[in-house]
C-alpha cells in the first residue's frame, strides 16, 4: 500500500512539472537614442585605461565586461506563474533593449584599489504600463576605492525623458549630475564634465561626452587619464 501511494504521488509530481509555462513573450525592441549614444564616445569603447596622478605613478585598469554592447531583457508583466518551491516557472512578457555595462578594476578580483563603472541602459517609469513609452534613458557612472579610508561615488544622467519630463521617478531626479564647464586637474583641462551633484561623496568622478572618464578625485588624490 504504502509503494503504491508513493508511486501515485511521483506521477502527480511527474504530471504537473510536465506543465511549465510557456516560454517568455517579447513584445517590443528598444534601441537607444541618439542623445544617448553621445554619452559612449569612442575613447570610451576600450578595456584598457591609464590614469597617472601628480607624482607620475600610473594605475591601469582592466574592463571586466569585454562584450561592452549587449542586449538585455527587461520584464513588464507577469504573465504565467505555476508549480511551487522546487518547481516554479514563470513566463513575463519583456522588450529586449540595447545596454551597456562596463567595470573596470585596478588589480585582480581579490585585490583591488578602486573600480570604475558605466551603465547605459533603460528604466521603466514603474507606473504599470507596458507600452514602449513608459521608459527612459540614463547613463550610471559610479566608483569606489576599497582600501582604508574607503570612498566612493557616482552619479545618474537622464540621457532621453522619452518624452516622460514629469514622470521621471524622484531617486533619478535627485541623482542627477551637475556639469563643471571648465576645470584643471593636474595641468588636465577638462570641459563639460558630468560630476555627482552630492558634496558629501568622496570619490567624484569627471565625464564627458567628448572622451568618456577623463579623471577621477579622492581626498586623498587626484588621477588623469592618459589617452
Amino acid at each position: 500500500m504504502k509503494n503504491t501511494v508513493l508511486s501515485l504521488l511521483c506521477a502527480f509530481l511527474l504530471i504537473k512539472c510536465t506543465i511549465p509555462c510557456p516560454p517568455d513573450k517579447k513584445i517590443g525592441t528598444l534601441n537607444f537614442s541618439d542623445e544617448t549614444k553621445t554619452f559612449f564616445p569612442v575613447s570610451q569603447q576600450v578595456n584598457d585605461m591609464v590614469f597617472e596622478n601628480i607624482k607620475g605613478e600610473q594605475l591601469i585598469f582592466k574592463n571586466r565586461n569585454p562584450q561592452w554592447n549587449k542586449r538585455g531583457k527587461h520584464d513588464v508583466e507577469t504573465l504565467c506563474e505555476k508549480g511551487g518551491f522546487l518547481d516554479n516557472t514563470v513566463q513575463s512578457a519583456y522588450y529586449d533593449t540595447e545596454s551597456i555595462n562596463l567595470s573596470y578594476i585596478n588589480g585582480t578580483n581579490t585585490h583591488q584599489q578602486y573600480n570604475l563603472d558605466i551603465q547605459i541602459g533603460f528604466n521603466h517609469l514603474g507606473n504599470g504600463s507596458k507600452d514602449e513609452n513608459a521608459f527612459f534613458e540614463t547613463v550610471n557612472i559610479w566608483g569606489q576605492y576599497l582600501l582604508n579610508p574607503t570612498a566612493s561615488g557616482g552619479s545618474y544622467i537622464v540621457t532621453n525623458t522619452r518624452g516622460n519630463d514629469g514622470q521621471i521617478p524622484n531617486f533619478y531626479k535627485y541623482k542627477r549630475s551637475r556639469m563643471i564647464a571648465d576645470t584643471v586637474i593636474i595641468n588636465q583641462r577638462i570641459k563639460n564634465a558630468f560630476i555627482t551633484p552630492d558634496s558629501t561623496d568622496k570619490l567624484i568622478i569627471f565625464y564627458t561626452q567628448e572622451k568618456g572618464i577623463e579623471a577621477f578625485t579622492t581626498p586623498q588624490e587626484a588621477w588623469v587619464r592618459k589617452f
